[in-house]
């Protein structure tokens, strides 16, 4: 079981879907948690075996102030991205990973600070700093909606368990703290975008739309609930509703790489292949090259634009990168149409559809 971590959910290409699993997540009922045990399987235990590094941060004002619960991204050594909360003093871990390069970036209000930590065995500290002269307020502080501000501690760190959970692909688990969030606090809108991006990677769209839109009605600035939203939409194929939901999101959360992966999604289904490959550009400028779905967007972009070689030079990297991925089968299958195509020099354009 691998679950991508806030990448956010797919129409037709993988995204944060759970890979390699028929698991299915029932929630449980308040108050009933005998319906989550711990989910773990034996390539996890083989997975933490070679996944020993952690790191270990905290994100301050340049005048040294804590900043409370930030927005932690994460993304590196051909891992898939990752996005935890920071506590309320500012501090926040991240386990399990493999040792290399990572690049990581925090978010409060509309300010960001961005590091880059080479990870060895053991922990690996790092601080991220967010200028002071960006403070929206003036006072040296992050900007924090007052929604939350509101939610209880003991929620907060029901969602923070729940981060882990997943961060350690136990996807059950994971659902048990999530419901307990919710259970504590029903009106917390982080906790219903992260069941909303399980509940799309478990097919359920209808229910992850319903989550999204309610943390939307919870808390209007949350610029990742718009995403979710977007994603939901495009599972279901409602391109235009995804596209103007995202125009809606992405000004909230403009470095937020997953807004312009499902934007260049419901483009390329709307036969805009300039405007998805821009935006597949974008989230490979701020996120992860290794990212693999945005090369088969960036693939099926180039062939329509009738770039065939460099269609090819996408769609190869993609199967490098997940071989077995959900889609691999239909990119050999379009691969094989590129050779026929250009072994008779025909237009490729012409008779194989993205």
């Amino acid at each position: 079981m691998r679950i991508y971590l806030f990448c956010i959910s797919l129409a037709t290409l993988l995204c944060a879907s759970a890979q390699d699993s028929n698991t299915q997540v029932t929630w449980p009922q308040s108050g009933d948690m005998s319906a989550a045990p711990g989910f773990n399987t034996a390539d996890q235990k083989r997975q933490d075996s070679y996944m020993s590094g952690q790191i270990s941060g905290s994100v301050m004002t340049s005048d040294n102030q804590a900043v409370p619960y930030a927005t932690i991204s994460m993304w590196g050594t051909g891992a898939p991205p990752v996005e935890i909360t920071a506590a309320a003093d500012g501090r926040f871990e991240v386990h399990n990973l493999h040792t290399g390069h990572y690049e990581l970036s925090a978010r409060a209000g509309f300010q960001e600070a961005r590091a880059e930590i080479d990870v060895s065995e053991g922990i690996s500290l790092v601080t991220l700093t967010i200028p002071r002269s960006n403070d929206s307020n003036g006072d040296g502080k992050a900007t924090i909606s007052a929604t939350q501000l509101a939610v209880p501690a003991k929620a907060r760190r029901e969602f923070q368990k729940a981060q882990d959970s997943l961060t350690r692909n136990k996807l059950v688990e994971a659902a048990s703290h999530i419901q307990r969030a919710l259970t504590l606090w029903p009106r917390y809108a982080e906790a219903l975008v992260l069941r909303a991006i399980i509940e799309g990677s478990q097919s359920s769209g209808k229910l992850a739309q319903a989550d999204a839109e309610k943390a939307l009605e919870y808390d209007p600035g949350n610029g990742r609930a718009y995403v979710v939203l977007a994603a939901s939409y495009n599972d279901a194929q409602r391109w235009d509703d995804a596209i103007r939901t995202l125009n809606r999101g992405t000004p909230i959360v403009p470095t937020y790489w997953p807004a312009y992966y499902e934007m260049s999604k419901a483009m390329l289904a709307k036969g805009e292949f300039a405007d998805a490959l821009r935006q597949a550009e974008k989230a490979s400028t701020l996120g992860s090259n290794n990212f693999a779905p945005l090369h088969v967007v960036k693939g099926y972009a180039y062939l329509g634009l009738g770039n065939d070689l460099a269609a090819r030079q996408e769609l190869e990297v993609y199967l490098k990168q997940e071989p077995s991925g959900s889609v691999a089968p239909q990119v050999r299958k379009t691969l094989d149409q590129l050779h026929a195509c250009s072994v008779q020099k025909e237009d490729c354009g012409k008779t194989i559809k993205p």
